[in-house]
């Protein structure tokens, strides 16, 4: 079973505050440029609510774009996975993942999971 590392859902929030915010100035002021740049902020704030930036199982951790697909792959068995300092290392090499925008739970939780080896169990 995939485990999840969502956004802080915060984040996504605001963003959907700021969307409708600028949405309905437009539409009192007229449609224009703004009207596009609101509407583009709704669709991201959705996607950070929904979407997750990391997913992890028994065999693998998935980097995840803001859209769902993967961007980077490490396996938990072939690579060598381990929190420093904590973040996230693979290979000796900072995996790069902005840990202010995720949500502080569930990345504990995978921190968790790295720091006890628990994938070696499964």
């Amino acid at each position: 079973m995939k485990e999840k590392v969502t956004y802080h859902k915060a984040f996504g929030i605001s963003l959907i505050i700021g969307a409708v915010f600028i949405l309905s100035v437009s539409f009192l002021i007229g449609i224009s440029l703004n009207t596009l740049t609101g509407g583009i902020l709704l669709i991201v704030g959705i996607l950070y609510l929904n979407n997750a930036a990391l997913e992890y199982d028994k065999d693998h951790l998935h980097i995840k774009n803001l859209y769902g697909s993967s961007v980077r792959k490490y396996s938990f068995h072939t690579d060598k996975i381990e929190i420093k300092d904590g973040s996230i290392y693979s290979n000796d090499n900072k995996v790069r993942i902005s840990a202010t925008f995720l949500n502080k739970t569930e990345l504990n939780q995978l921190h968790n999971y790295i720091s006890n080896k628990d994938f070696l169990n499964s």
